[in-house]
């Protein structure tokens, strides 16, 4: 990778005039987050930038299995529903007007399945360019709203209670933050920096309002979790842990175990998803072609029993 050899070669040439590792890394934001760069700073100071590291490359490595697991689980559901969106356009565009004209040719009533496929079919191929255009006004529009402050407030809290995918999201952002937090705090950066750092990788406003609570409540004196709790976002597992943890002084141990556990979860979760998915794909795709063989198969046998 050119641009990376070449980025480490500048980063290399700013150590070697006397430049500390952090500040280095921090000439690059786009490559290496707050999170390197101040857990790189935290390993400096207190002498320990190897195990800081290793840290770093672990956390790496875990979030990066777990992108592809998700992935690697929803592709075959997401390429079955292009090939189904592709084949029913197919048919519904080409294959179907075909055979109403063979049908208006020999002049015969049509049954009332017939009849509503060939209205679906016209609406489609006269007014397709309608539904690209609602679609791409919607997208257009849904993006410039969340872009405000109080757009991205709505469209975040409707992604945590959106049916499954929420609860999934949320998951997800829990472990990313109490992993994010256990590094942090076990590399020796100060609790408040690292509830800053932390909430930037949760990508989510409304979980980000509630940990700016937690931040808050801990520069006046007071503990982390029950703002979280009050917060009625993040699950009570992961808020009795954090109060478990920090009565017993272990708050990193607990914030770990929060982290692995919310990620097998998840993994479950997602595998339960595609096993239930596969086969409600291939019914609901099995239920829209017999419809339409049976749509076009009706007339046929009418033609038959009239020549008869």
């Amino acid at each position: 990778n050119p641009a990376l050899k070449k980025m480490i070669t500048q980063v290399r040439e700013r150590v070697n005039e006397g430049s500390t590792l952090a500040d280095a890394l921090a000439q690059h934001p786009r490559v290496f987050s707050p999170l390197f760069v101040n857990m790189t700073r935290a390993g400096e100071s207190s002498g320990a930038l190897e195990i800081v590291l290793e840290r770093l490359a672990d956390f790496t490595e875990k979030q990066v299995a777990l992108r592809q697991k998700t992935w690697a689980a929803m592709a075959y559901p997401i390429l079955m529903t292009f090939i189904g969106v592709g084949v029913l356009g197919f048919l519904l565009g080409y294959v179907i007007p075909t055979v109403t004209q063979i049908f208006a040719d020999l002049k015969q009533s049509l049954p009332l399945p017939t009849l509503l496929l060939i209205a679906v079919s016209n609406m489609l191929r006269r007014f397709w360019w309608v539904g690209v255009v609602v679609i791409a006004l919607m997208l257009l529009g849904g993006e410039r709203y969340g872009r405000t402050v109080a757009g991205r407030l709505v469209l975040d809290r409707l992604r945590l209670v959106f049916p499954i995918f929420g609860k999934l999201g949320l998951k997800i952002a829990v472990s990313r933050f109490t992993r994010t937090l256990a590094i942090l705090l076990n590399s020796g950066v100060p609790v408040l920096t690292a509830l800053d750092i932390a909430k930037t990788v949760v990508n989510n406003r409304v979980l980000q309002q509630a940990i700016e609570e937690a931040r808050d409540n801990i520069r006046e004196g007071q503990d982390i979790a029950p703002p979280l709790r009050r917060s009625g976002l993040f699950p009570p597992l992961a808020t009795h842990m954090m109060a478990v943890g920090e009565k017993s002084g272990k708050l990193e141990d607990m914030l770990l175990r929060v982290s692995e556990a919310f990620d097998t979860e998840v993994e479950a979760t997602v595998q339960g998803l595609t096993s239930l998915m596969e086969p409600l794909m291939i019914l609901l795709m099995g239920a829209v072609v017999g419809f339409i063989a049976l749509s076009i198969l009706l007339p046929i046998f009418q033609i038959n029993q009239i020549v008869r």
